[in-house]
């Protein structure tokens, strides 16, 4: 996530791809190799609609006193 012009932690598709993955292992506990092996189709991505709301509620939980964009 970039904050004025500075990028640190994840992408907004690798923030995507990991609440999707956790969606579809359902929580079960696995470890880095497990991660690698595993393939999320696109039906189970988490829908745009979803991850624009998300993004947004962490930019406004990050940066409570700027304007939502």
């Amino acid at each position: 996530m970039c904050v004025s012009g500075v990028c640190v932690g994840l992408t907004e598709t690798e923030l995507q791809s990991l609440v999707s993955l956790s969606q579809v292992l359902h929580g079960s506990k696995v470890d880095v190799d497990d991660v690698q092996t595993v393939h999320i189709s696109p039906e189970d991505m988490l829908p745009s609609l979803l991850m624009l709301r998300l993004i947004r509620a962490l930019r406004c939980f990050l940066r409570p006193h700027s304007p939502a964009r």
